[in-house]
């Protein structure tokens, strides 16, 4: 949505004991339960602890939901620094993902705002990206590299059958659900994905450069367009190389 994060500069608030002891509880919510907009004080429901990433327009910390017991992470953002572009992404990002429930898909529980920020409050992916795993290992052997994609893989086919095409597929938006290392993926950042129609094509270009589909350079392009970045992608995971491209006059 536009927000660039940097390191956080705040201490950790250390969790009470009655705290740690709600974390153990495990509830899950179904698909747009509670994903409407909200206005209130959110502390009323949750309890703020660390800051995990800041940015220009706010901050990412985790919370804890008071009556469930759940670790999430919220997205604060600030009305006043926030571009109207960035809020229409955000907001376009909203009405995607509140309808989609998929293992593979990072999951938006609730949106608040006040006066001054809005928040966004999705479920606590602390593994890390997939990107940061490929820097540290440079490369990945084809047994787990087909795992990998077979998770992108089934986000994208539950993607596309609700008609919604994500646009920019790249290991920066791939991430682990945990630090373990059976790891389930998550598919993030919905802000340049739409609804389409099928068998209509779309002529907007956007996404990646290194990773988008030559069909998108040339503003003539379907969902499938996401399949060409996975395959692309699957290279750099196997072979560690990026490739110097060219099309369409268009060269990376």
């Amino acid at each position: 949505m536009g927000i660039c994060w940097s390191k956080p500069k705040i201490k950790e608030q250390k969790m009470s004991k009655e705290q740690q002891s709600l974390v153990t509880n495990k509830f899950e919510v179904g698909s747009n339960i509670f994903v409407n907009l909200k206005s209130g004080d959110i502390t009323d429901n949750y309890i703020f602890n660390k800051i995990l990433r800041e940015g220009s327009c706010g901050q990412v910390r985790l919370v804890l939901h008071k009556k469930l017991g759940q670790q999430r992470a919220m997205k604060q953002i600030s009305k006043k620094k926030i571009q109207k572009e960035q809020e229409d992404a955000m907001f376009s990002e909203v009405s995607l993902l509140k309808n989609m429930d998929h293992p593979n898909i990072v999951k938006l529980y609730e949106l608040y705002q006040d006066s001054q920020n809005y928040y966004l409050v999705t479920e606590y992916l602390n593994g890390g990206e997939l990107l940061d795993k490929l820097n540290v290992e440079k490369t990945f052997n084809e047994k787990i590299a087909a795992e990998y994609m077979k998770q992108v893989l089934q986000a994208l086919a539950y993607c596309h059958a609700q008609n919604i095409i994500h646009r920019d597929m790249k290991p920066a938006n791939i991430m682990f659900a945990s630090t373990d290392s059976q790891s389930q993926i998550k598919v993030i950042d919905f802000g340049t994905a739409k609804k389409f129609v099928s068998g209509q094509t779309q002529s907007q270009t956007i996404g990646t450069p290194l990773y988008i589909a030559p069909e998108v350079i040339d503003k003539n392009y379907t969902e499938k367009c996401d399949i060409w970045s996975c395959g692309f992608r699957i290279f750099i995971d196997i072979s560690s190389k990026l490739c110097k491209i060219s099309f369409s006059g268009f060269k990376i």
